[in-house]
């Protein structure tokens, strides 16, 4: 009877099923990898959405549908400023109630700088647009101006900015602002209490005359997109006012709002003006 050796060897068929089972576990592996299309639209403009759904608006927000609303990916949006150098630069503003004109550069360079701004008598005004945030951040103002015996007396007030137009809101990283249209001067404006009111009157001239921040200082302690209501209210807790609008796009009015009894003027010799923000974040942690 012949003999036959055994195969001792490995199975091929039984390796190649292995083979076989382990790319399928691959490929479809990798299948669940392939990028997700996600709508590039306003979320608010969505009539129906979905649980889970995730959209990129065109200011690069990215907001998810959950619990049936809509919701911001933390870190979506761009980072907040530090700081906004308001003068020295080009100021586009004038009076609103009719009286007084622009604040205007005179080079003159026993004042730091070299120059200073100037008004067009009482009421003369200018106004800044600022995107100020996030929520719990602290913000104030630095002035360096001219204190003397024809100076006026300065106004620093707030407001936030209504849309351009129903329906058509401008987000919190401010894209689509349109600075100089009249609904961004016209309405109520807020202070930090009492706090937003700049004596410049002194019987002797002092040239660079800083004030410090702290007369002016706020936190913004709204959620966001909140509109500004009110004045600022003091916290004793936070050594600041608080504001209860919350971050967004805000407008900042300069005016001059009459004088000292003893000043024989309006006068402003502005150096310097600055929006700055003192925290590094928003509400503290930890």
């Amino acid at each position: 009877m012949p003999l036959y050796q055994s195969d001792s060897g490995p199975d091929l068929a039984s390796r190649l099923l292995r083979d076989n089972q382990a790319l399928t576990a691959r490929v479809t592996a990798l299948e669940g990898r392939r990028p997700v299309a996600l709508d590039r639209v306003e979320h608010t403009t969505i009539p129906a959405p979905y649980e889970g759904q995730i959209v990129v608006e065109l200011d690069d927000t990215v907001w998810y549908y959950s619990n049936s609303t809509w919701r911001q990916f933390a870190g979506s949006t761009a980072m907040w400023p530090m700081s906004y150098e308001l003068m020295p630069r080009a100021i586009n503003g004038s009076s609103i109630d009719g009286a007084g004109g622009f604040f205007s550069l005179t080079e003159d360079l026993t004042y730091a700088g070299g120059y200073f701004y100037n008004n067009g008598g009482d009421a003369s005004v200018a106004y800044f647009y600022l995107r100020l945030g996030p929520q719990g951040s602290i913000w104030g103002i630095n002035l360096a101006a001219e204190r003397g015996p024809d100076c006026g007396i300065l106004n620093f007030d707030l407001q936030t900015i209504s849309e351009d137009s129903t329906g058509n809101g401008y987000g919190l990283d401010g894209q689509g602002m349109i600075p100089g249209s009249t609904d961004r001067t016209v309405g109520t404006f807020y202070t930090t209490g009492s706090t937003g009111t700049v004596n410049l009157y002194n019987a002797v001239q002092t040239k660079n005359r800083v004030w410090p921040a702290s007369y002016s200082q706020f936190r913004i302690y709204g959620s966001d997109g909140t509109a500004l209501a009110a004045n600022g209210i003091y916290s004793a807790a936070d050594g600041y006012y608080r504001f209860l609008s919350g971050a967004g796009i805000y407008c900042l009015r300069m005016r001059v709002n009459g004088k000292h009894v003893d000043s024989s003027a309006y006068a402003t010799r502005i150096n310097s003006l600055r929006f700055t923000r003192y925290t590094s974040d928003g509400f503290p942690t930890g």
